[in-house]
């Protein structure tokens, strides 16, 4: 039996375990198809150790796998499904995956990948579609397998890829001792205290579960009893929809997606309940106070902001009433969880003064698989790591600016683009917004905002806006920050967790120039 399992099966194996687009699976059903799916690993060659890709959406057969992989000494290597197959192969190379699951509308591409790889290529394993030359086909597979409790050591945690944004992404294996089932349990349970969720309370999966904070925050509740809808498809409205159906009580969330639940039409909003609701945990991207605010007022005191990333898990933490009383802020750090603000030479700077930030978790650390140069470069002597992100600390709560890497450097002055898009966002005519540096010959660079507007079909608009969003800054910042340049979009460019990609913006301002600071 899967040991994560087990207190669940043996207590309600008919209970509800798994929700999606199929229907409804018990736990006794779980278990059972996950200690097939484990078999037919080992019967592949798969041991301890070894590497399985997953690019597939949501389903239950997306967690089966991952929970095999656990089960099996595996380690899951999740894949976002919007990839192309050039970036499927690097990852699978990379990784050195024995095998790969691809859902039914990411074959092709993975053949495409696998082919590229050639003799190296993983075997395949297609979820949800007819068979494919030299393929199996997943459902086929369990049906063939036995169903016996397996022997097999209990594994560790999945291999995320960052999202690579500033460059290839780069596998992330963390090493936090959790080697055993119990272990493991007792680290879920932890977790699931420090967000004040209630073991047992349903939760949804509303992003792609490729992402760490969206993994973390579907498994953890799981493995301590929770049921989990997961469709492989989340719609705005369908959120609100899921969440009353299925009396929802945890639910992830992004930025992205509240700004659209905000500007669902009226009579949308008012029919939605949310009851249920008592941890709506948000991260993984800036969020601007004017939504934050909106949201807060909209679902009440369930909102939780999280600060933290694929290497370093958890650091801060911030309720929806201490937001209200340090606006902005992302929290304080969590138990056990140290911060530093460094500056360029690494010297510890004083309070709300801007630096690079820099965390440690005693027990727990990562590195990147096969860059052992990046792994030491992320790390400093006293065991502490940075994702590159910059910030300040006043009051005890942690303030983020941006990123290194984001940062615009005109006429000698350090710019933060977070603070600029902060201050744009509150325009009632802005929807989204990016800033960026663009090359200049006399400052090095100057500050460029991509704005999408309300109303940006509108004839004749953009003059108008234009004149707007530079009064409206100059009104509210220093000079030297306020855009020189403003262009208008449709849209802007963000991968599916909401991420912005300015690396995409930034690289056709900059592609005529050798020089890119």
């Amino acid at each position: 039996m899967a040991e994560l399992l087990e207190p669940h099966v043996r207590s309600k194996p008919d209970a509800i375990a798994l929700i999606d687009d199929n229907g409804a699976q018990t736990w006794a059903q779980t278990n059972a198809r996950v200690n097939r799916l484990i078999h037919v690993l080992d019967s592949l060659g798969c041991r301890p150790g070894d590497r399985i890709a997953l690019m597939a959406r949501n389903s239950r057969e997306w967690w089966e796998t991952t929970l095999a992989a656990i089960h099996a000494g595996l380690i899951s290597v999740p894949v976002n499904w919007h990839w192309r197959h050039e970036e499927l192969a690097y990852v699978l190379g990379d990784s050195e995956s024995r095998v790969l699951f691809a859902g039914a509308e990411q074959v092709e591409v993975a053949e495409r990948a696998l082919a590229a790889l050639g003799p190296a290529a993983p075997r395949l394993i297609v979820i949800g579609s007819d068979h494919r030359p030299g393929a199996l086909e997943y459902g086929a597979a369990l049906r063939t397998a036995p169903s016996t409790d397996p022997e097999a050591p209990f594994g560790t945690r999945p291999m995320m890829y960052t999202s690579g944004t500033t460059g290839m992404p780069k596998g992330v294996l963390h090493n936090d001792g959790l080697s055993t089932a119990a272990e493991f349990a007792a680290g879920a349970r932890a977790f699931l205290d420090l967000m004040s969720m209630r073991p047992g309370t349903t939760t949804l999966i509303a992003g792609p579960a490729y992402h760490s904070a969206q993994w973390s925050f579907a498994l953890l509740p799981l493995v301590t009893g929770s049921t989990l809808v997961t469709p492989s498809r989340c719609s705005t409205k369908s959120i609100l929809d899921l969440v009353d159906e299925h009396r929802v009580g945890n639910v992830h969330l992004v930025p992205t997606q509240f700004v659209r639940l905000l500007r669902l039409p009226e009579e949308t909003r008012a029919v939605f309940s949310g009851a249920s609701l008592s941890v709506v945990a948000h991260g993984g991207a800036p969020c601007a106070r004017s939504v934050k605010r909106e949201m807060v007022e909209w679902w009440g005191p369930v909102i939780t902001e999280y600060y933290g990333g694929t290497e370093t898990g958890l650091v801060t933490l911030i309720t929806a009433g201490e937001w209200l009383a340090h606006p902005g802020s992302v929290g304080h750090g969590i138990p056990g969880v140290e911060i530093r603000i460094v500056d360029g030479t690494g010297a510890e700077v004083a309070g709300g003064t801007t630096g690079v930030i820099w965390a440690r978790r005693p027990g727990k650390d990562f590195e990147y698989f096969n860059a052992p140069d990046k792994t030491r470069d992320a790390h400093d002597t006293e065991g502490f790591a940075t994702t590159g992100d910059m910030g300040h600390v006043t009051d005890g709560f942690l303030y983020i600016s941006d990123r290194m890497t984001d940062m615009i450097i005109s006429g000698g002055v350090n710019i933060y683009p977070a603070e600029i898009e902060n201050v744009l966002h509150e325009h009632p005519q802005v929807v989204d917004v990016a800033v960026v540096g663009a090359p200049d010959e006399e400052f090095g660079e100057i500050v460029v905002a991509y704005v999408v507007a309300e109303d940006h079909e509108t004839p004749g608009l953009e003059a108008a806006l234009e004149a707007e969003l530079q009064a409206y800054c100059r009104s509210r910042l220093t000079g030297f920050k306020c855009p020189r340049i403003f262009r208008f979009a449709d849209d802007l460019p963000r991968n599916a967790t909401g991420k912005l990609l300015k690396r995409k913006l930034r690289d056709a301002l900059w592609a005529d120039h050798d020089q890119q600071i």
